[in-house]
């Protein structure tokens, strides 16, 4: 005797039974999930793709600066100091070479953005070549930083992810603004900082008030996965400062307006090295006949060629925000040309076709500012205003041997 199901031994016209008072089955269908549901599951999803690949892409960088500026550092400095020189034109090389083989891969957030609107078509391999090219540059000693392949990277997976489901352009804009929240959350481990950052700049005014949860979901599982692979502790361990007085506002009031012209400076010396390369500049035209592959290469011969005078502008440059920070003695005249060195170096090394961020860049010379500011000031002002004005090593007015606690 086979056995029957419940349903079949109901005589006709009696009612069938509930869903519920059934025996389970694998063929019953199943609930289905609210459109919300998929797009937190989905959110999910991105902020754990954007946390791992961020992970590794740091240690791609930090193995990348340690075989070229360590191990291979250690095989040809017994030629003389001048080997420096060869590792950042080693890194130009490298990403000439991608740029001849893959041409062009410059998936910036604009032509993401562009993408998830359908303006523009998205290639696979492209922000892929671009993470690479980013870590050989970063590695080799660029002057740039890597916030911004960060944020590329997770716009990149909710992009891809919004083309592959083929959701509606609302959905991919906010899939978009989920991957940029996760990425600024995983490079910068500050989850309210990538939902600001997809809020103003993905967006922008069109977007529902669920949007936020959506992208503080993303953001939050990125800023976790990347604690979990890079650990928690900050990027820089600040000193104790107090404000001791209403006096000192102006004094800062002053270094906001001196960071507003260097800020100024920034962003027109960057577009004056893109303009250069591209021979938009009169009586400097033919720098745009160099051939696309090669521009890497000038670039990293640049940057090499002055880190044998300044080694502090090479790379990310956090050590030397951090030196600064904690009081450590620079000179007043070291910190104005490593300000001015490291802003054209930033230019130079955008320009002509390294890949990597500006944010860190930009760290690196208001840390300069604020350190050459203090200095001054500490020259200048009284004895009771020094202590707010100097930097750390400086409040007792000794001579660098001691810092502030």
């Amino acid at each position: 005797m086979t056995a029957s199901h419940t349903s079949d031994v109901l005589l006709p016209g009696q009612p069938s039974l509930p869903v519920s008072a059934s025996l389970p089955s694998p063929f019953l269908p199943r609930p289905a999930l609210s459109p919300d549901a998929i797009v937190l599951m989905l959110a999910v999803a991105i902020g754990t793709a954007t946390g791992l690949t961020v992970v590794i892409f740091r240690l791609l960088i930090t193995a990348i600066h340690s075989w070229m500026l360590e191990d291979l550092m250690g095989v040809v400095a017994v030629y003389g100091p001048q080997t420096l020189a060869c590792v950042p034109i080693l890194g130009g090389i490298l990403v000439g070479l991608m740029r001849w083989r893959l041409r062009d891969f410059n998936a910036s957030l604009a032509t993401l953005v562009a993408a998830a609107k359908g303006i523009q078509d998205l290639s696979p391999l492209q922000p892929l070549t671009k993470l690479l090219a980013a870590a050989i540059s970063l590695g080799t000693g660029a002057s740039l930083g890597p916030e911004g392949p960060s944020v590329e990277i997770g716009a990149y997976f909710g992009t891809c992810l919004g083309q592959i489901l083929q959701v509606s352009q609302e959905r991919q804009r906010l899939l978009l603004g989920a991957g940029a929240a996760a990425g600024l959350a995983a490079g910068f481990n500050a989850p309210i900082a990538g939902v600001f950052l997809a809020l103003e700049i993905v967006l922008g005014t069109s977007f529902a008030t669920s949007a936020a949860s959506i992208l503080l979901l993303a953001a939050v599982v990125a800023a976790l996965i990347a604690q979990i692979g890079l650990g928690g502790q900050p990027a820089f361990t600040l000193p104790v400062y107090e404000v001791r007085s209403l006096w000192e506002l102006p004094l800062y009031l002053g270094l906001g307006l001196l960071a507003c012209l260097v800020s100024i400076a920034y962003t027109e010396s960057i577009q004056v090295a893109q303009r250069l390369f591209r021979g938009d500049i009169p009586f400097l035209r033919s720098m745009g006949r160099i051939p696309l592959p090669l521009r890497p290469i000038l670039g990293g011969a640049c940057v090499g060629l002055v880190a044998l005078q300044w080694p502090q502008i090479l790379g990310i440059g956090y050590e030397t925000v951090e030196t600064m920070l904690q009081g450590v003695p620079f000179s007043l005249g070291l910190l104005l040309v490593l300000l001015v060195v490291k802003l054209l170096m930033t230019a130079m090394s955008l320009g002509s076709g390294l890949v990597g961020g500006i944010f860190a860049p930009a760290l690196f010379l208001g840390a300069s500012l604020g350190a050459a500011y203090g200095q001054f000031l500490a020259t200048i002002l009284p004895h009771s205003l020094v202590a707010i004005a100097a930097p750390p090593c400086l409040c007792h007015g000794g001579d660098g041997g001691s810092s502030c606690g």
